[in-house]
């Protein structure tokens, strides 16, 4: 505990101990006084309310995603508008047919649409190795069930 005297900003005794302790001289010893810094800091300049900076605002481009709401629409409109310009590219591509098979299940997966099945699965016959093209038969399956569950 710290017991100041008012008006003489002495420490009390047990302070004075710790103190002596802390500086690492003997009890009967004085304790030394606090060195004082040879130049004083020069004092930080007050702002006043016309000096201060103002504020960054985020513009809209800055903004993170989930923040802004009216962009959550836009995006969704701008993502239906290239499932939509996708799909008619599907069976233009000229990958092989394993990028091909990700393609169509990717979009397949990101539209809903099952009439993707059925060109995806078309695919797998092209698919040179056998273990990817058995991994890619199973996604088919896993595809159709997740849409149908198969009954019990």
């Amino acid at each position: 505990m710290v017991d100041v005297v008012p008006n003489n900003n002495q420490i009390s005794s047990d302070d004075q101990e710790l103190a002596k302790v802390l500086a690492g001289v003997g009890p009967d010893e004085p304790v030394p006084e606090p060195a004082q810094e040879a130049k004083d800091p020069e004092p930080t300049p007050e702002l006043t309310t016309e000096e201060a900076p103002e504020p960054e605002v985020p513009t809209e481009e800055e903004t993170p995603a989930g923040t802004n709401e009216a962009l959550v629409p836009r995006l969704n409109n701008v993502r239906s508008r290239a499932l939509q310009d996708i799909k008619p590219l599907l069976d233009k591509l000229d990958v092989p047919a394993d990028e091909k098979f990700d393609i169509y299940i990717e979009v397949l997966r990101a539209s809903n649409d099952q009439s993707l099945i059925e060109p995806a699965y078309n695919i797998t016959p092209d698919i040179s190795d056998d273990t990817r093209r058995a991994d890619d038969l199973l996604t088919i399956i896993r595809e159709i069930d997740s849409l149908n569950p198969p009954e019990a």
